[in-house]
């Protein structure tokens, strides 16, 4: 496999969702060249990696105390590297950019809410390219609910009150693509086998699309 620069973009003092939640990526992405930064600097800097798995904790809050904010440029150069072909990774918190201005629809929905931490049962599509290899797995998480305003490829969901709710898809945007899982509030999460497998299908597949 040829190596490939990749940068996961978090915060490590982040109120919910620190970045550590998710080194455990490593175990399945040895392979690749992974790049972990808390630097929102890096937005401006994304033509230099083949892939951005954005992890970051930016939703804007009242007092805004411990979340750090995303700038109109770093937002501008997020938008302008997926419009061109960019490719990202959002996984769970990573949403949370639909919270600074002009980026409200890169996901193709809206996060509205998350019932209590709790255990899910994540479904994933049967024959489907991104989940080879990849079982139903059960977890504790958020289950985060959304608002879908655009078509596109559901791969996995998860039932809550007997309605099926979507917990990953791959969509277009511009010349770009991005992929959207939502578990990931904590580290055990990470450590779920078939859950890490789905990641590494999600990462082999956009560096090389």
């Amino acid at each position: 496999m040829i190596m490939r620069k990749i940068l996961v973009m978090g915060d490590t003092e982040a109120r919910y969702h620190p970045l550590h939640c998710i080194f455990p990526i490593h175990n399945v992405l040895g392979k690749e060249k992974l790049t972990f930064t808390n630097d929102y600097d890096y937005f401006t800097k994304l033509n230099e990696f083949d892939l951005l798995i954005c992890f970051v904790d930016a939703w804007i809050v009242e007092d805004n105390k411990e979340n750090k904010l995303i700038t109109k440029e770093q937002s501008a150069a997020l938008l302008d590297y997926i419009n061109n072909g960019g490719k990202i990774l959002s996984i769970h918190t990573g949403m949370s950019i639909q919270a600074t201005e002009g980026l409200e629809n890169v996901h193709g929905a809206k996060f509205l809410d998350h019932p209590p931490y709790c255990e899910i049962v994540v479904n994933v599509a049967k024959g489907h390219r991104l989940t080879e290899g990849v079982n139903d797995f059960r977890i504790n998480d958020e289950p985060y609910h959304f608002e879908v305003y655009e078509d596109f490829d559901i791969f996995a969901n998860y039932e809550f009150d007997g309605k099926k709710v979507p917990a990953a898809w791959e969509k277009d945007h511009g010349k770009g693509k991005l992929i959207y899982l939502m578990p990931g509030h904590d580290e055990a999460v990470f450590a779920c086998e078939d859950y890490l497998r789905l990641i590494k299908n999600c990462v082999e597949y956009l560096v090389t699309v």
